[in-house]
């Protein structure tokens, strides 16, 4: 994926999973596409497998920049997307005041690995933080 590093971070919207993740949203803001978002940070980026992301237990409305203190309490362990949610712009790249530490995730992605979808994310988080898809 290009345009996308390590430290990045995205607001990852709660409740589109009718929508399909091969969808282009570039033409919607982001408060329009949910009223719900989680937040991750990408901390490894491998091209020929994807990107590792760390998903803070933070959920919110949509804010256009997040401290990094949010990803001091992670929702899950780390997992591997293929960064077409980022592509299609599902996920909308938020700033983050401060520098996140990632120091403890610099090891190589070990195959074979689950590559989630970005809705599979999204429903996951849904389910973990009791949010119904009405």
């Amino acid at each position: 994926m290009r345009n996308v590093s390590e430290k990045d971070v995205y607001a990852i919207p709660l409740g589109i999973l009718d929508v399909s993740d091969a969808t282009s949203m570039s033409k919607m803001k982001p408060q329009n596409i949910s009223s719900s978002f989680a937040y991750c940070a990408v901390v490894r980026k491998e091209d020929s497998i994807g990107l590792q992301i760390i998903i803070s237990s933070e959920i919110d409305g949509w804010k256009n920049s997040v401290d990094k203190r949010i990803f001091d309490h992670l929702l899950m362990e780390p997992l591997v997307t293929s960064g077409l949610a980022i592509q299609k712009k599902r996920w909308r790249r938020v700033d983050c005041q401060g520098e996140i530490c990632i120091s403890s995730y610099n090891e190589k992605i070990s195959t074979p690995v689950t590559v989630w979808r970005g809705s599979q994310i999204e429903k996951k988080i849904m389910k973990l933080v009791d949010i119904n898809n009405d």
